[in-house]
């Protein structure tokens, strides 16, 4: 619930705008959920998300570097979808396809992640994934 509000005020807000009563509940009720889910988590006895790991710098930065990189790629994916279909035309199944060449790479690189940072260290393999995206 709380993450649909925040994804619903970011989708509402152009259109309705960043102050209008649609946007600005939509995003409370993030706010509210979010929190009382925080303050759950952090009060049970086994709770589904330890909030302890994000006390460690080097979990809180992994993870909110990961999250960037998840972020910034499906933003990419989806401008990338809207200017294949509204710019040039095609249909969403001819949208769909060319993007299909990203799987078979996702697909041989993830399992050679370990591998990669055991090799030269979690920061730097991050860093260079990051950096590739950015680059991208």
């Amino acid at each position: 619930m709380g993450l649909a509000g925040i994804v619903d005020a970011l989708i509402e807000a152009p259109d309705s705008g960043w102050t209008s009563p649609e946007t600005l509940v939509a995003a409370t009720v993030a706010a509210v959920v979010l929190g009382a889910f925080v303050a759950w988590e952090a009060r049970v006895d086994e709770p589904m998300l330890d909030l302890g790991y994000f006390r460690d710098r080097a979990f809180a930065t992994s993870t909110g570097g990961m999250v960037l990189v998840f972020l910034s790629m499906f933003g990419v994916m989806f401008l990338i979808t809207q200017y294949f279909q509204l710019v040039l035309g095609y249909s969403p199944l001819s949208s769909a396809v060319r993007f299909l060449p990203m799987a078979p790479i996702m697909v041989v690189v993830s399992p050679l992640t370990p591998r990669l940072s055991a090799r030269f260290g979690a920061n730097r393999t991050v860093a260079a994934g990051m950096a590739l995206v950015a680059t991208g």
